[in-house]
């Protein structure tokens, strides 16, 4: 040992057997300088490997500023913690330099916990500053990876511009763990499944245990928001009431411009369907109900206008356009709305009940007292070319029935001019029959 200038070099190593004390204000309380494979190692089965207590008052707790060394510090022993941080410090552990891995627990580690920060006075847990490709690298099988189970203001802080990625779970194309977040109230948690549905899954609380979601938009009170406490079974709310605070939903199907948009701006759902094939029925909406109730009433389409005030030129609660374009055309029927009605393959119980392909409804109520025409249906034709409809429309057009006396149509074979023809309808006086002349002079 050689002393120079009040500071002392060992040459040939140092065993301290009741501690060591270095109250001295030199510039290094204990240097290294030696090309050692391990600059410190602490092996011994003790309950703190260091501890740096409130007494100590210099800018860097511990400073590893060697490049010779194979690590900066190494505990090998079984000690209760690795590293203890008990002061009330600013940061409790930082790493500035630009290395390949901030922190790395390697498979050697047999502790319970990685890192175990239990202070309550830091800032920061952990606070990584520097330009590292991964911020920190746990590979060995312990209980926790990381447990910050203090009070600290951020239990984990990523401020560097970490090239990869700020928090990495697990690699790409290898056995990743699970994550999960825990809420206050025991069992509500988020939870990604590493393996779920083979490829992963995310589930938001569990079964019974429903949490809130809210996803916002730019403007004030816009958003997603599911709320799973609300009528009975949960809410999903797509914006929020109040006026300019929809949000527009988009639905795209597998052909390029097939599309369902509720369109905020207008307050209108909007199906888009371009159709391109040949075989087949293509449908843009389709709408089934099985009625299996006995005595109800049903209704599987309803649209319902309402109006208190005079409105434009025309009103509709439905509306229905066929365009034929240029040069459409059908090689069989084509109509703008089709009515079917199947009756039952057996007797209807009681024989009760009126069927209609179409029924019109009219109710005018006991204040009603104007003298405007009213229509069960109303015809109007127009168009450059409307006189194509004068010549070749029909009022209707009747098929696949067979002519007889008292059927729906009787063909009575009368010579011309003459009544030829009876179609059989009902009025409030019973069964009547309209005639049809064969000649139109």
């Amino acid at each position: 040992m050689e002393n120079k200038y009040d500071e002392y070099v060992f040459h040939a190593g140092m065993n301290v057997r009741n501690g060591l004390t270095l109250s001295d204000s030199t510039t290094n309380q204990l240097s290294i300088t030696g090309g050692f494979t391990t600059g410190l190692t602490i092996s011994g089965d003790g309950t703190t490997a260091i501890s740096v207590t409130n007494g100590f008052s210099g800018t860097n707790i511990l400073s590893l500023a060697g490049s010779a060394s194979g690590s900066g510090l190494a505990i090998s022993g079984a000690c209760a913690t690795p590293v203890n941080i008990t002061g009330a410090f600013t940061t409790g552990l930082t790493i500035a330099a630009d290395g390949t891995t901030g922190i790395s627990i390697t498979s050697a580690f047999s502790g319970v916990t990685g890192i175990s920060l239990a202070g309550t006075g830091s800032s920061a847990g952990i606070n990584i500053s520097g330009n590292h490709t991964t911020g920190i690298t746990i590979a060995a099988q312990t209980t926790a990876g990381v447990a910050v189970t203090g009070a600290t203001a951020t239990g984990l802080s990523v401020t560097g511009a970490c090239t990869t990625a700020a928090l990495q779970m697990g690699v790409s194309g290898t056995t990743a763990g699970d994550f999960i977040w825990y809420g206050t109230t025991a069992l509500y948690k988020v939870l990604f499944d590493a393996d779920g549905d083979t490829n992963g899954a995310v589930y938001m609380g569990a079964d019974t245990k429903g949490l809130m979601f809210k996803l916002y938009g730019d403007t004030t009170g816009c958003g997603v928001f599911w709320d799973p406490s609300t009528d009975t079974n949960g809410t999903l709310s797509i914006g929020a009431s109040g006026g300019s605070k929809g949000n527009d939903v988009l639905f795209y199907g597998a052909t390029n411009g097939c599309s369902c948009k509720w369109d905020q701006s207008e307050d209108q759902l909007v199906i888009t369907q371009t159709n391109a094939a040949t075989t087949g029925v293509e449908r843009s909406l389709d709408v089934s109900q099985t009625h299996t109730g006995i005595g109800a009433s049903a209704e599987v389409f309803r649209a319902y206008l309402t109006t208190n005030t005079i409105a434009g030129t025309y009103i509709n609660a439905i509306f229905g356009k066929l365009d034929l374009a240029t040069t459409g055309g059908v090689t069989g029927l084509a109509g703008v709305i089709c009515g079917e009605l199947t009756m039952p393959g057996g007797a209807i119980a009681g024989g009760v009940g009126t069927y209609a392909v179409f029924e019109a409804e009219i109710n005018c109520p006991t204040s009603y007292s104007a003298t405007v025409p009213i229509h069960v249906f109303s015809i109007n034709a127009w168009g450059a070319a409307v006189t194509q409809f004068d010549q070749y429309g029909y009022l209707f057009d009747l098929t696949g029935v067979t002519s007889g006396s008292g059927n729906i149509w009787y063909d009575n074979q009368k010579a011309a001019p003459a009544v030829e023809e009876f179609i059989r309808v009902k009025t409030p006086a019973g069964v009547r029959y309209i005639g049809l002349y064969n000649a139109n002079a």
